[in-house]
């Protein structure tokens, strides 16, 4: 996408360790592809989401964001109302974004695919406190981590991938800042965890009024979830429409069976997993929550569609 004044928004510890030193490569090629390029580095958590809110209040005719699924969480909060199109790069672990898009995962040649790409509007998420919280106007706090910041408030926060409630949002949780530099293998020692921690307890939904029942449940916006996965293949983001991922058993090996499911794609075959349809889904019982890969608290909570659309650059390849 041809841009007179880009500017990007870059998170430069994003991803594992070891694929940190990319940033700099990054800015020199996107300077070849945009020469008016400028660029904002972020310093800590919710550094995206104000710069984001400056940037695309100005004379900025794209933005970039350069980092992982967190990072755009940030980033799209900070765009609400903008009409400004966002390009993604990857810099991040899962990149469960740049797979939705079908943008390559080396961030140069994603680069050239935006440069080359065009916008389109996609229907985003929202998370609000829910009519059954005990108290009005928030969600409750998540659980503190060590060495965790502080979650901002979510009252009203977007998200473009996925909500997870509860046996996901309990790994995400449990992963200290400190240790997500480890990439997948940080997740995968949670889960591992988690399989033996999670109390499995029954939380209730309701999509569109309707009320259903499991264990834990992903409330997708996008296909993909944790990388390549498709946790919902038929969900879209141009879509006004969220898909409610139901998980019914409980234990560990049951969980076990999931993950694998997942894994695999088939976990769409099995009896206790089921799909629910809707613009609405409240998640009514006290378990935690995670947006975009981000610990964002502790249910009650309300899902809505945001009637006003983001424009987000798709590679030309991409045709729906």
């Amino acid at each position: 996408m041809d841009a007179k004044k880009p500017t990007l928004i870059l998170n430069p510890v994003a991803g594992p360790v070891w694929r940190r030193g990319r940033a700099r490569r990054l800015i020199e090629h996107l300077k070849t592809l945009y020469p008016n390029l400028t660029v904002h580095p972020t310093n800590r958590a919710g550094d995206g989401e104000h710069l984001a809110r400056t940037l695309s209040s100005g004379s900025h005719d794209l933005i970039l964001a350069a980092g992982g699924d967190g990072t755009y969480h940030e980033v799209i909060n900070g765009m609400r109302g903008s009409s400004v199109p966002l390009g993604i790069l990857p810099m991040g672990t899962g990149n469960s974004l740049i797979r939705e898009l079908g943008l390559p995962t080396n961030p140069l040649k994603a680069a050239t695919a935006i440069r080359n790409g065009a916008a389109r509007p996609i229907y985003l998420g929202q998370i609000d406190p829910a009519s059954t919280a005990s108290e009005r106007g928030r969600l409750h706090p998540a659980l503190p981590v060590e060495g965790a910041t502080r979650a901002p408030t979510i009252d009203h926060r977007l998200f473009i991938l996925m909500v997870g409630a509860g046996f996901d949002a309990s790994i995400v949780r449990s992963v200290p800042p400190g240790r997500k530099r480890l990439g997948m293998l940080a997740y995968m020692l949670a889960g591992i965890i988690q399989l033996f921690r999670y109390d499995y307890s029954t939380v209730t939904f309701r999509v569109d009024g309707r009320e259903v029942k499991g264990t834990s449940g992903i409330v997708a916006k996008a296909r993909c979830y944790g990388g390549p996965f498709a946790i919902v293949p038929h969900v879209r983001l141009d879509h006004p429409e969220l898909v409610l991922c139901l998980f019914k058993g409980r234990g560990p090996i049951t969980y076990m069976k999931y993950t694998l499911g997942v894994i695999t794609g088939l976990h769409h075959r099995m009896k206790d997993v089921e799909f629910h349809s809707g613009r609405t889904i409240e998640i009514e019982s006290p378990v935690p929550l995670q947006a975009d890969g981000e610990a964002i608290g502790i249910a009650p909570a309300r899902l809505t569609i945001v009637p006003q659309t983001l424009n987000l650059v798709f590679p030309a390849t991409i045709h729906h």
